[in-house]
């Protein structure tokens, strides 16, 4: 996930603490997302939907750096 990971470190210039929050939570969510889309006890592999919310953690760090551009430029 190149994307992820220069989103992470470009918000992380600005705001390290809220950047490796964010970071923390799409790890996590990740795992939980691999997890449940491998279970063999579900093989329709909806699993995964508890993992989700990765999106959510990866949208705001992409917000976040979008920001941190915004207000390098004012």
């Amino acid at each position: 996930m190149p994307s992820f990971t220069i989103a992470l470190l470009l918000a992380g210039l600005r705001q390290p603490v809220a950047a490796s929050v964010m970071g923390a939570g799409w790890l996590i969510s990740r795992v939980v997302y691999a997890v449940g889309y491998t279970d063999p006890k579900r093989e329709d592999g909806k699993g995964r939907l508890y993992g989700a919310p990765f999106w959510l953690f990866q949208l705001g760090l992409f917000g976040m750096t979008a920001w941190s551009g915004v207000q390098m430029l004012i």
